[in-house]
């Protein structure tokens, strides 16, 4: 996520100070205009699929400049392995392709290679990918011995299966 967050801030020359910590995108601006970095802030982050969880007014002087500090939240379903070896950002109508009842292969296969998925799995290394499946997989000799295409499917498999369990889940 942190890198989605700086190439967003640097696409749209947002000036502020931001950090990623457990899921969460935090964002301090420091005497901005409420029109013009506030609310610009808040409308570039939602256009890139982040909601606004919290904000809180710092410091004002009765103008329409303040300080305040942002949390956002992704709003794109998203995977991450328990060590964080991997993280997985797949659109909703993406995860649905890839994880149903039958023989799911073939569209998983085609999920690999769906530009917004691709991107990601080629940010890691092999050596990432084969750490994050050793987690989940009973047979570490098995993911070892794969090449990475049979291995990033079984990544992109896993990761749809969680989300959607996440989805589900009513905790």
């Amino acid at each position: 996520m942190e890198e989605k967050v700086r190439e967003l801030f640097k696409e749209n020359k947002l000036p502020y100070e931001w950090s990623v910590f457990d899921g969460e995108v935090y964002v301090s601006v420091n005497w901005g205009d409420w029109k013009h970095d506030h609310r610009y802030l808040e409308y570039v982050m939602e256009q890139n699929n982040f909601k606004c969880v919290s904000s809180l007014v710092t410091e004002e002087d009765g103008s329409d400049c303040y300080s305040a500090d942002y949390t956002f939240v992704s709003t794109t379903p998203t995977y991450v392995d328990g060590c964080g070896f991997m993280e997985l950002e797949i659109p909703s109508e993406l995860v649905t392709k890839g994880f149903h009842s039958g023989k799911c292969d073939k569209d998983i296969e085609e999920l690999t290679e769906h530009p917004i998925v691709r991107e990601q799995l080629d940010r890691y290394t092999d050596e990432d990918i084969v750490k994050s499946l050793c987690e989940v997989w009973d047979d570490s000799s098995e993911i070892m011995n794969a090449d990475r295409a049979t291995n990033e499917k079984r990544a992109v498999w896993i990761a749809c299966g969680n989300i959607i369990d996440e989805e589900n889940d009513p905790h």
